[in-house]
């Protein structure tokens, strides 16, 4: 069972795209501080807690923990998160320095908060856990049961703890993706091709506002076309 529009509506997020489905189950933290773009689905049991911003078609799965404290967690487009991630922004001190409790004087603490990026068509396996700092770069595919703290190369494979390179990874879904780009509209059950959008897109006539990404499957939300 999904939130409904409205009800999402009435949560106040930063932002709100389109077609977006979050579990009930899933509580969802200070939502004035969280910006949700179009085509988001996220499942049961997740924590969503801080600045965290979410592009276009972003799938997190249940049990991820997203804690953007004020530093913040984006996560660009076409990205998928595997359940039982937690993607950490902030960390304790574990030299021996400082303690990390939190009743105690912040003179005796030191915790360290860093922002964390996932970029566009990244995949985060199953209970995979990011440290502050990490950055996953486009492309990239994190192995299950990985751990990531620091920036990652493009289109690459990473396991382990800490995570290493395993191999490259392919970019054969990317091309297909841009090979198969039409437009969905999915209150006439029509299509139409992307070309014919991109060219005549001005001169249709909107009944609510439409949406168009650089690739892939844009659903776009749409009463009318009209084409020259």
């Amino acid at each position: 069972m999904y939130y409904s529009r409205a009800e999402l509506v009435d949560m106040g997020f930063k932002t709100l795209g389109e077609n977006v489905f979050i579990d009930k189950r899933t509580p969802i933290d200070f939502p004035h501080k969280i910006s949700l773009g179009n085509n988001i689905k996220i499942g049961s049991f997740c924590i969503l807690s801080g600045d965290i911003v979410l592009k276009d078609n972003v799938r997190i799965a249940s049990y991820v923990f997203l804690s953007g404290s004020s530093v913040g967690i984006e996560v660009g487009n076409y990205v998928c998160i595997a359940s039982g991630t937690k993607v950490l922004t902030g960390s304790d001190d574990y030299s021996g320095e400082f303690h990390s409790s939190p009743w105690l004087d912040a003179s005796l603490t030191r915790p360290e908060y860093k922002k964390i990026c996932i970029h566009d068509h990244a995949i985060i396996g199953t209970n995979s856990v990011l440290l502050p700092g990490a950055e996953i770069a486009e492309g990239v595919a994190v192995g299950a049961l990985s751990l990531i703290k620091t920036k990652t190369q493009p289109y690459k494979i990473y396991a382990g703890v800490p995570a290493a390179v395993i191999k490259d990874r392919k970019k054969d879904f990317v091309e297909k993706l841009k090979a198969n780009l039409y437009i969905y509209i999915y209150n006439s059950y029509e299509f139409c091709n992307a070309d014919l959008f991109c060219k005549y897109g001005k001169k249709m006539l909107f009944a609510r506002f439409a949406v168009l990404l650089d690739t892939g499957m844009a659903i776009v939300p749409l009463k009318r076309i009209v084409m020259p």
